[in-house]
């Protein structure tokens, strides 16, 4: 039942993936941008942010990934969606594919699912053992050939 598990994983994070980064991967674009780090108002940590330039005017995006360490003026990759480019990621796989909160949660779902089937199934009663060897000496044998 694992390998079950493991398989829908295996395919069903991908996808869920590919389906849901914001800014969209096929209908954004690309440019460089620099990491500052600057001071956040609300919780007075200084947090690192690249800045970018689309159409003469600057844009912010927020680049504090966990497990991601930045240098004061590294450049960097971000994605935008050129319709509204304060819509805008760091392009990475740590932080624009991989993002920590939703492989915990998907990880938590499998596991709980499986931890659920895996209850389900493990402690069958006795009257329902009978009735299912019963079931398969009793199913009736099938013609090679329909008529």
């Amino acid at each position: 039942m694992y390998k079950i598990v493991a398989i829908l994983f295996i395919v069903c994070y991908p996808l869920f993936v590919l389906y849901t980064r914001e800014p969209d991967f096929q209908d954004s674009d690309y440019t460089k941008g620099i990491i500052h780090f600057v001071k956040d108002s609300s919780s007075n940590r200084i947090e690192p942010v690249a800045f970018f330039i689309f159409l003469h005017q600057q844009y912010i995006v927020k680049a504090d990934y966990l497990f991601k360490t930045y240098k004061e003026g590294q450049k960097v990759d971000i994605i935008y969606n050129t319709g509204d480019p304060s819509d805008a990621s760091v392009y990475s796989w740590w932080g624009y594919w991989i993002r920590w909160k939703e492989l915990l949660a998907f990880l938590a779902v499998f596991i709980g699912l499986y931890q659920i089937a895996a209850a389900l199934t493990s402690n069958p009663t006795p009257e329902a053992l009978i009735e299912e060897l019963e079931g398969r000496e009793n199913r009736p044998k099938r013609r090679k050939y329909d008529d």
